[in-house]
């Protein structure tokens, strides 16, 4: 079957290259060959040199569908002669090959989008709350007493109450 894939491939490719999908490429051979296309595609992703192939193939496409894009939105048909086809439907023909192109071909047609955040972040009410804290503290060491060495040596000594533990027991 890996046989047939590697067979088919030209084939596929070429198809994908003029604006076909993988699905209706197969399709188009199921007369000559029976091909399941997920196991294609399958087996086209597990060999990155067919895959490049590939991806190459849906760019090209890409660009053959902004043609057909094109076609559709001026409501030429296929010969060059004006169409008679409803607007509406032209309309949507254009929105999926849009879709699709950018989505497929990011690189060259896909939306870019940009988002620019521009803001400004103030510190100042964060500052000011930090120094009323300082400023709390710096309150509370100034309330305090100062004693004179002359007042320290007046002050009672403090006991130490494990050694009179000791002298109970």
């Amino acid at each position: 079957m890996f046989v047939q894939f590697e067979m088919v491939l030209p084939r596929i490719l070429e198809q994908v290259c003029a604006g076909s999908t993988v699905d209706s490429a197969i399709a188009s051979l199921r007369p000559l060959i029976n091909l399941d296309t997920g196991a294609f595609l399958r087996w086209l992703k597990k060999r990155p040199n067919f895959y490049s192939m590939y991806i190459e193939a849906k760019e090209v496409r890409a660009e053959v569908w902004t043609g057909r894009m094109v076609q559709h939105a001026s409501g030429v048909d296929n010969d060059g002669l004006p169409g008679v086809n409803d607007v509406s439907r032209d309309k949507l023909a254009v929105d999926t090959y849009k879709w699709l192109i950018s989505v497929q071909h990011r690189k060259e047609y896909g939306d870019i989008k940009q988002i620019e955040v521009n803001q400004q972040i103030s510190i100042v009410g964060a500052l000011d709350a930090a120094r009323s804290r300082v400023q709390r503290v710096v309150d509370d060491v100034v309330d305090v007493d100062v004693l004179t060495s002359q007042e320290i040596r007046q002050l009672p000594a403090v006991s130490d109450d494990s050694d009179e533990e000791d002298e109970d027991e």
